[in-house]
């Protein structure tokens, strides 16, 4: 008797385990498939975010980032201006 439930517990546990596992990949996979259907912006290698009026700002990680966007952002600006 002790022998028999045991054992059935022991099944119970496992089927539990075993459910929670499927959710878990089924979980993971969706994510994945996330990842892949969304396109990685440029400007995300930075700090950014999108104001109300609806500009985007951005801002360097570090101080190396934040040169090379002024110098990128100068010459467009005077490649334009000619």
């Amino acid at each position: 008797m002790k022998h028999q439930k045991t054992v059935e517990m022991a099944e119970n546990a496992l089927k539990a385990a075993e459910r929670k596992a499927r959710a878990k990949v089924k979980d993971v996979k969706v994510k994945d498939a996330i990842k892949l259907i969304r396109k990685t912006y440029w400007f995300e290698k930075f700090y950014w975010f999108i104001t109300s009026e609806n500009f985007l700002v951005l801002s360097g990680r570090d101080a190396q980032q934040n040169e090379v966007r002024i110098y990128s952002f100068l010459k467009l600006n005077w490649l334009t201006t000619k």
